[in-house]
């Protein structure tokens, strides 16, 4: 059991307080998924699939946290994931979970879809900060936004993929749920969104999205922004190992495991249980990140020794956010922080880069997802990959 500080400020200690601070459809919105949140659950459960192996009589009196991605080194191994509109959770929104970030020397990646500026972010958030980005039809847009980014001093773009369409909430059908008008996409409202503060009918983000996402996006499209930009970029919302090679043959410098926190497509693996075979297909050449389901130090431990370089946090810092403003959420990532430096300590490991397989056993009834690569099925023609 951690220390009562650890408890205190656990994911499911604040997930209650937002539970109950937050109006029942923003809570929903939160901590919803897709379809009958079959991947939702799946997400977390897979980490209890696995069981330590430490090692003993080894010295871990002093712990080193840092990893090392292809373009930087980050103090600890798990950043804040992109997610959308934090001022619908707190009104310090992006402003309280960046300086957050930055004061407990974690990464951070700023949404498109974010309530406050990528250009006011940047002023409080750490040096490592990310952009995320959405494909949108209009190219210019695009195009735009990665500029943006550079001169912000954004040092990586983070490409979602995953969302062609937006995945089936059932939970914001249920509830009807809207940012609301006090909710800004300040990120967008150079290219038309200023006028979403005025609807109310409905799902606000569901309805603007549908409009400007491409769900014609292919690799020719991710290979034109690559070429584009000097930033490293790496490809979000890949489960397939056919598709991480792919990204790879392009000249992405990462590969991020996800499946949208299981707000996308349901019934998809669990992203703990895709990581394997991705790292077993092109870890030695690429970096490999993930996110979905992490709700502790012993989770970031789990990602690391399958071969995640850094772990992304979606919800946790959400929650944290919305429990207890700016404060909860620097509680929690430090919190975090020292869960995953003791349990390095009680596994013998004293370096968080030194983690493989070897800490590991798994339970009986594990996923084959998590060692053995999946049949690649026959390609598809090319005319139809539109490949670059």
């Amino acid at each position: 059991m951690g220390s009562p500080s650890e408890v205190e400020h656990s994911t499911d200690s604040h997930r209650e307080g937002a539970r109950r601070r937050l109006p029942l459809a923003a809570f929903d919105f939160l901590d919803g998924g897709a379809g009958d949140e079959v991947t939702l659950r799946a997400n977390t459960n897979a980490y209890s699939r696995w069981s330590f192996l430490p090692r003993v009589c080894i010295d871990v009196e002093h712990v080193d946290t840092r990893v090392t991605l292809s373009h930087a080194s980050l103090d600890v191994p798990f950043f804040v994931a992109p997610s959308g509109t934090h001022r619908l959770f707190h009104p310090d929104a992006e402003w309280a979970t960046a300086s957050a970030a930055r004061d407990v020397g974690a990464a951070y990646v700023t949404s498109t879809a974010a309530s406050v500026s990528m250009e006011d972010v940047a002023t409080v958030a750490p040096d490592e900060r990310w952009f995320q980005l959405y494909c949108f039809r209009d190219r210019a847009v695009v195009d735009d936004l990665v500029d943006r980014a550079a001169l912000a001093g954004y040092r990586a773009l983070v490409v979602t993929v995953d969302a062609p369409v937006l995945g089936t909430r059932k939970r914001d059908l249920r509830n009807g749920f809207s940012v609301g008008p006090d909710i800004k996409w300040a990120n967008l409202e150079p290219y038309g969104a200023a006028d979403l503060s005025s609807r109310s009918d409905g799902s606000v983000v569901a309805q603007y999205f549908a409009e400007q996402i491409d769900p014609s996006v292919a690799w020719v499209d991710l290979a034109r922004l690559i070429e584009r930009t000097h930033l490293p970029v790496y490809v979000k919302g890949v489960l397939h190992s056919a598709d991480a090679q792919r990204a790879c043959d392009i000249g992405a410098s990462g590969v991020y495991v996800s499946n949208h926190g299981g707000r996308q497509l349901d019934r998809v693996p669990a992203t703990l249980d895709a990581l394997g075979p991705i790292v077993d297909s092109v870890g030695a050449s690429i970096d490999v990140i993930v996110d979905g389901g992490v709700r502790s130090g012993a989770d970031v431990c789990v990602a690391l020794a399958l071969g995640a370089r850094a772990v992304g946090l979606g919800r946790s810092p959400l929650y944290a956010l919305a429990d207890a403003g700016r404060r909860g959420v620097e509680t929690h990532l430090e919190a975090l922080r020292s869960e995953l430096v003791h349990t390095l300590q009680l596994l013998g490991v004293p370096r968080a880069r030194d983690l493989d397989r070897q800490a590991l056993a798994a339970h009986a009834g594990v996923s084959p997802y998590a060692f053995h690569t999946p049949a690649i099925p026959s390609p598809v023609s090319e005319e139809s990959r539109r490949s670059p």
